[in-house]
């Protein structure tokens, strides 16, 4: 029952669009909320992939690994300096972006159409901002990127 209405509501692909264009479009990337919002859709997405794709761990068991041993060294590493929670939070873009290939692992070896879509997407709003970022340029050479 849980497996077919999450094959139609696609939540895990909802939520692997806004993680991916939460790195490439500049606004939601400023506050809190929508970091948490990214974090919670990384978190989310990896949940719903297991409950509805049993082999996710054979398929991506390698990558897995080493972004986990990434991570973990990178942590231990900072703890050094900060404290666990501050090392965490420093880390943070790096779990995302360990995420985030996990993602496009997974897509190129299940659904090649959705990564047309996330490529699609990420282009679009890169284009977006990066007019809106020259407007806003050629009216006043001293703004900082919109």
């Amino acid at each position: 029952m849980l497996s077919k209405l999450l094959n139609k509501l696609n939540l895990e692909k909802v939520c692997a669009l806004y993680v991916i264009l939460w790195i490439f479009v500049p606004p939601v990337q400023v506050g809190t909320i929508y970091r948490l919002l990214a974090v919670a859709c990384a978190g989310l997405w990896i949940l719903l992939i297991l409950v509805r794709d049993k082999k996710f761990l054979d398929k991506l068991g390698k990558y897995l690994l080493v972004a986990f041993l990434c991570v973990s060294l990178m942590i231990i590493c900072s703890l050094g300096v900060y404290s666990i929670t501050e090392a965490i939070t420093r880390n943070l873009q790096l779990i995302i972006m360990l995420i985030c290939g996990a993602m496009a692992t997974y897509y190129m070896k299940t659904d090649k159409e959705f990564i047309q879509i996330l490529i699609g997407a990420c282009l679009i709003g890169i284009i977006i901002f990066s007019v809106t970022t020259i407007v806003a340029l050629i009216e006043n050479p001293y703004a900082s990127r919109i």
